[in-house]
């Protein structure tokens, strides 16, 4: 059999007909030399075979479509803060490393609000319900971090306004309702945690969207928060990858930044005690990085301030302590190499600015190629290494005894000489330390009736014997611990 023609019907399913709105009736051209194929013209709105050819339009959703002046003309209320320029009503990802301290901040946290508390030993909190949902927890720990946080508090807290629970389905199976239905139960309700995300979104699809499958996960969590007015934070964790912007940090694709309210990113290096908290957010009209600082006896994060202005002051000490141990000027390369063995990730221009900065403050000098203290705070230092060397000396030596009996001058006297800069001139054998010692002798040899007399520490203040010596000082008998005379062989030639 031969193969059938092809008809108009044929050729408009495949596509090959073209149709011609200003034609008037339906012709079939044959193909031309250029091999073009033929051309189905139709006539007004309606195929070959009378169909309508407009497609089928749906009814458009209902979509409120407002005047700007009418928008700026209308009352809303203020923004609820649950932690003052931290924290507002909205969903927030609260993200960092495995094991640094995150689920210790949502808890503390989560009392702060129930008990109407301080947040981070600093930001006073309005009381209200809190639920926490400790998903990677089991009942023992969640017991022990609550007990462990609550004995710190300097007075007896009731966290009755506290929930909690360790099992939560997804939200794709039911977790919504769950968080909904106690949302409704509590009128009061200013805080919720989700400890973690992982633990709640909705599995990944195969093919899907990472973007549209990370932005899906939280629409449903931030449509809760807004319309109870509550602060929603998930607990998220941070990528391997660093970066310089924060937010790039957190794992996934910038669909879960990009549909949450708010973001807290907690950085914090291993086996360091203070950390820095990132804010930012659609209600954070500046955004700000916070220094904490951990505290092991209180399981808790205090703020201790700018984390810029916290990070300057730590490494400004660090320097000068590294100066002041060393005890004599250091350079650039010397500073830098102390610095990244206490553990400070400081490139060698970082330290080149920093320490420009240290100079422009007055806080350090420098000399050609190498940095010094002050001279007022370098001599300071030096005195004070001195007095603590010598007076370990003499102790071991036993020595300090004799100290007592070769002082030549008053207490009154010390320090009444001035150095060219206007400093007093500490003389090693007038130091504190020894005029401590010197009054302790002083006072064993008090006359009963409180006068200062003769004897062990007073040889030299009131003995008649003694006379002075052409170089100022004075020498006599002194008598000896058990009332002997004896010879100072240091003033007897």
């Amino acid at each position: 059999m031969g193969k059938k023609a092809p008809d108009d019907n044929d050729r408009l399913k495949a596509g090959t007909l073209k149709q011609d709105p200003e034609a008037d009736t339906v012709s079939m051209t044959p193909p031309g030399r250029n091999g073009k194929r033929p051309v189905l013209e139709l006539l007004g709105e309606s195929d070959v075979f009378g169909r309508d050819r407009t497609p089928p339009r749906s009814a458009a959703p209902p979509v409120e479509i407002a005047s700007a002046a009418d928008l700026l003309a209308r009352d809303f209320p203020p923004v609820r803060w649950v932690v003052p320029d931290l924290l507002s009503e909205g969903l927030c990802l609260l993200c960092g490393s495995p094991k640094i301290g995150k689920s210790w901040l949502a808890l503390g946290l989560c009392i702060a609000t129930a008990t109407g508390g301080v947040a981070l030993g600093k930001f006073r909190v309005e009381q209200g319900d809190a639920l926490y949902l400790a998903l990677e927890d089991n009942l023992r720990r969640l017991q022990s971090r609550l007990r462990k946080v609550l004995c710190a508090e300097p007075r007896p807290v009731n966290v009755e306004r506290l929930d909690y629970s360790t099992a939560c389905p997804r939200v794709s199976d039911g977790g919504l309702l769950v968080v909904e239905d106690w949302l409704k139960a509590h009128s009061a309700a200013r805080l919720v945690v989700v400890d973690t995300l992982a633990k709640i979104r909705p599995p990944r699809r195969p093919n899907g969207n990472l973007y549209d499958e990370d932005y899906a996960a939280v629409q449903g969590l931030k449509d809760l928060a807004d319309r109870y007015q509550v602060a929603l934070v998930v607990v998220h964790h941070l990528r391997k990858a660093s970066a310089d912007d924060p937010i790039d940090q957190v794992s996934g694709s910038h669909g879960l930044t990009g549909g949450v309210d708010g973001v807290l990113v907690l950085k914090r290096e291993r086996g360091r005690a203070d950390a820095v908290l990132h804010v930012t957010g659609r209600d954070i009209e500046r955004e700000q990085e916070l220094a904490l600082q951990w505290d092991a006896r209180t399981a808790a994060w205090s703020a201790v301030g700018d984390a810029k202005e916290y990070r300057l002051t730590e490494e400004q000490g660090a320097v000068r302590r590294t100066i002041a141990t060393a005890g004599r000027a250091l350079t650039l390369r010397e500073i830098r190499d102390a610095l990244v063995e206490e553990g400070h990730d400081l490139t060698q221009n970082a330290v080149r600015l920093r320490l420009l900065r240290m100079v422009e403050g007055n806080v350090l000098r420098r000399t050609g190629k190498v940095y010094a203290l002050p001279r007022n705070e370098e001599h300071h230092e030096q005195q004070e290494h001195t007095v603590r060397c010598e007076h370990s000396e003499q102790i071991e030596q036993g020595e300090l005894e004799k100290d007592v009996h070769r002082v030549h001058r008053s207490p009154a006297t010390v320090n009444s000489e001035m150095d060219e800069s206007g400093l007093p001139i500490h003389r090693p054998l007038e130091s504190k330390a020894k005029r401590d010692v010197f009054g302790m002798f002083g006072a064993l040899a008090r006359r009963p009736d409180g006068e200062v007399g003769s004897g062990v520490g007073s040889a030299y203040l009131d003995d008649p014997s003694a006379r002075a010596t052409p170089d100022g000082s004075r020498e006599s008998k002194a008598r000896s611990l058990d009332g002997a005379p004896e010879t100072d062989p240091e003033t007897v030639q």
